[in-house]
């Protein structure tokens, strides 16, 4: 492994090739003081702002599909689905779904335009929710705030990563490793023109300690600078894998996705780390690495699933295009296609037809219906997933649960959503479905599984006559195929966002409690006033009745 004398690695890639791989190292930038002893320089959202002032910290997405090169490819076949897909609400109606409520159901950061990304993650004591680049941790019996917020660059003082220490900065994710028990932060920082991908690993299970810093300057062929959105990360066992949508520049220019791998090993000892990325190019839309959930890994040097959509220039599809990444060998082989129900994704057109509609006088909003909502997850002992493959296949188990947003006839939205059965080998669509249950536009969904095979389905809704709100629906196990239970509300808005449409980030997280492998956490945001910026962000929790 060679070190590098600058501060940030330099990612060289050919993105002209439909696959580069890139070896390179990260160094460690120094450990940080414990984050909350740390001077929370700048602004820290803290409540809602409704005046009439534009907010200028907007991360939202941009739509890929009008620039994707749909130039013919070479894919592999995957077989085909094995339950038909329900086009309608079931009938009979499903029961309420059963959780019993939201024992903890609390309001959170103030979340800016709404734009902002909106992430959170359980450890083992604390509840951990980051809004935009501001980190805040609450406990899990009540939803208490416990400490900050404070401003995620704080971390990086003295490190000489000179964009991880601006005030500001782009969208922000946590991820909870619950195999070391360990907190790691990742967000985008930088001016136009350049971008960098700041991450910080806690030293502990303690949230408010101090991390381990590391910092990737996000270029391409020859050095030359990218834009990036919609940075996301994922756990695996031997990788942290990280995602991003490449463009040329602020204006356009896409470049594909870009996928990382990270030697997960190092970065939790504060090691200098191994880097591979590969970038598939622009005949592909934006992709999204698997996360692993519970504590049964799968067996050592299993390749990590990536996963994205596959649509045409209209935005209409039928297809999941699966990869299988192998660190260890800097390896991403050809893409699987995965025949799935067709659908048309949402907001297709961002430039003429925006799709999430507001009560008056709120104005008609869009939505990233051209990739796969936060988060991939897969779980390799779900229920009784052990029959499923080859009896004593260890490789054959699994479950792989995906969802995004699509347009329905009607002109509103609805989340579809996907169980995968083994995908780590002979990968098959077990069951599929279309979540939307009245006029209000589902569109910002991330789904999960417990312990039990319980699948929970988090998301924002609003509609011509719903403010935007925070609602959840889900399934038993042993509920009929694709059909998810009648939602619950885990709060209404009662505002709208005034002035110009925006494009809302693909936000929001679902993830499970490491401590029991049953409680479901969701946050999200909502609008409890009406105003330009005056979006307000809910933490909850719930779990099914049968998880024991």
């Amino acid at each position: 492994m060679v070190k590098l004398a600058q501060s940030l690695v330099i990612i060289v890639l050919a993105i002209a090739a439909p696959a580069v791989a890139s070896d390179a190292a990260v160094r460690q930038l120094g450990v940080s003081g414990a984050l909350f002893s740390l001077s929370a320089s700048g602004p820290v959202p803290d409540t809602p702002n409704t005046s009439d002032a534009a907010d200028a910290a907007d991360t939202s997405v941009r739509s890929v599909t009008a620039q994707m090169r749909h130039a013919p490819r070479k894919l592999a076949q995957a077989g085909a689905p094995v339950h038909a897909h329900p086009v309608g609400p079931a009938t009979p109606p499903l029961p309420h779904v059963s959780t019993g409520g939201t024992p903890v159901n609390v309001d959170g950061m103030a979340a800016a335009a709404g734009a902002s990304g909106v992430s959170g993650a359980a450890g083992e004591q604390q509840y951990v929710q980051v809004v935009g680049a501001a980190m805040a941790v609450y406990g899990k019996h009540d939803g208490a705030l416990q400490s900050g917020p404070v401003n995620l660059h704080a971390l990086f003082s003295g490190a000489g990563a000179d964009a991880c220490t601006a005030p500001g900065g782009g969208a922000a994710s946590v991820l909870y490793d619950q195999l070391e028990k360990r907190w790691l932060l990742s967000w985008l920082a930088g001016a136009p023109g350049r971008h960098v991908q700041c991450i910080a690993v806690s030293t502990s299970a303690d949230a408010g300690g101090s991390y381990y810093r590391y910092a990737i300057n996000m270029v391409g062929a020859g050095g030359a600078a990218l834009q990036v959105d919609d940075a996301r990360i994922a756990l695996w066992p031997d990788a942290y894998y990280l995602t991003f949508s490449l463009f040329d520049n602020a204006q356009g220019g896409y470049r594909g996705p870009r996928v990382c791998g990270i030697d997960r090993a190092a970065l939790l000892r504060g090691r200098d780390a191994a880097l591979h990325c590969q970038d598939p190019g622009a005949a592909f839309g934006p992709a999204v690495a698997a996360s692993l959930e519970g504590e049964t890994a799968p067996p050592k040097g299993t390749p990590a699933p990536i996963l994205s959509l596959d649509f045409t220039e209209d935005g209409t599809g039928a297809r999941l295009l699966l990869w299988r990444f192998a660190f260890a060998s800097a390896s991403m082989g050809e893409p699987l296609a995965i025949a799935v129900a067709p659908f048309q994704s949402a907001c297709a057109d961002v430039g003429a037809a925006p799709c999430i509609g507001q009560p008056r006088p709120g104005l008609t909003q869009f939505a990233p219906g051209d990739r796969l909502m936060p988060r991939a997850v897969y779980r390799h002992d779900a229920g009784d997933l052990g029959r499923v493959g080859n009896v004593g296949d260890d490789a054959g188990r699994g479950a792989l649960l995906l969802a995004h947003a699509v347009q329905q006839r009607d002109g509103g939205t609805g989340l579809r959503w996907y169980e995968l059965r083994a995908p780590l080998r002979a990968v098959h669509v077990y069951q599929q479905g279309t979540h939307a249950p009245d006029a209000a536009h589902g569109a910002q969904g991330s789904i999960g599984i417990d312990r039990a095979g319980n699948i929970a389905l988090g998301y924002g809704v609003a509609g011509p006559d719903t403010p935007p709100g925070v609602r959840y629906t889900g399934r038993q196990r042993s509920d009929p195929p694709g059909r998810m239970q009648s939602e619950e509300v885990v709060v209404n808005g009662s505002g709208v966002q005034l002035g110009a449409a925006r494009q809302l980030a693909a936000t929001g997280a679902l993830t499970l409690d490491p401590a029991d492998g049953c409680t479901f956490w969701y946050t999200q945001q909502y609008l409890p006033l009406t105003g330009h910026a005056a979006w307000r962000t809910r933490i909850a929790s719930f779990k099914f009745r049968n998880c024991m």
